[in-house]
């Protein structure tokens, strides 16, 4: 629950809309749940005789912030020299299933996201999502379609330079962990079993570089509640 009480329209005058941010990972039993329910509750006084705005909500998000102990690591590891190369021809896949309920054109889901990848038509990453297993559609490229290799695709990361969620355009080398959040295509909406998978494309030509990362895979999920 909240350290203080959460702000509302508690005056004649209107406090203008704030944030309240809850965590409710400390719940009992919310680690094995799959269902949750939320109410919000106002008390006015039965006294009262100040007519109030009254208490309105907006925008509501229910956001899994992940774990930060663990990443994918897709690429080379040495502790015996300065650097290394990851393998030509190579092609990594991380898959899982994930539940999609509840999501609508305004979810997304999300990264955070490292890579030093040659990039172009070589070597890239994409971001892949099915029902069935078999069919996959691309969420993170410029085109759905996975009917030519990841590698060699439009728009894959980091192609030609990967823009992420802080506006800034990335190369070959993201320096960092970078947040990149994918819009869900309206089949994949509301869907309680879909295949998501991350998919590290390498071509022939060239060893390059060291690794593609991932870290924190979230889903948002935004809900607008009028009262």
């Amino acid at each position: 629950g909240a350290t203080s009480p959460v702000p509302v329209f508690a005056s004649p005058s209107h406090s203008g809309w704030v944030t309240s941010n809850f965590s409710i990972s400390s719940l009992t039993g919310i680690d094995d749940s799959d269902k949750i329910q939320f109410r919000f509750l106002i008390w006015t006084h039965p006294d009262a005789t100040n007519e109030r705005p009254g208490w309105f909500i907006d925008n509501v998000q229910i956001i899994n912030q992940g774990v930060d102990l663990d990443v994918w690591h897709h690429g080379c590891y040495t502790t015996t020299s300065t650097s290394c190369t990851y393998n030509s021809n190579a092609y990594g896949v991380l898959e899982q299933n994930i539940d999609l309920t509840g999501t609508n054109s305004t979810s997304k889901i999300e990264f955070n996201m490292e890579w030093d990848l040659e990039g172009g038509s070589s070597d890239n990453a994409c971001v892949e999502l099915s029902l069935n297993g078999n069919t996959w559609a691309d969420i993170s490229s410029s085109t759905s379609s996975t009917s030519s290799d990841c590698s060699v695709r439009s728009g894959s990361i980091p192609g030609n330079g990967y823009i992420a969620d802080d506006g800034q355009t990335y190369g070959d080398q993201s320096g960092d962990f970078r947040l990149v959040s994918f819009d869900i295509p309206t089949g994949f909406q509301n869907q309680s079993s879909v295949d998501i998978r991350i998919v590290v494309d390498t071509s022939t030509s060239f060893n390059y570089g060291n690794y593609f990362r991932i870290q924190n895979c979230r889903l948002l999920r935004e809900y607008s509640v009028h009262r």
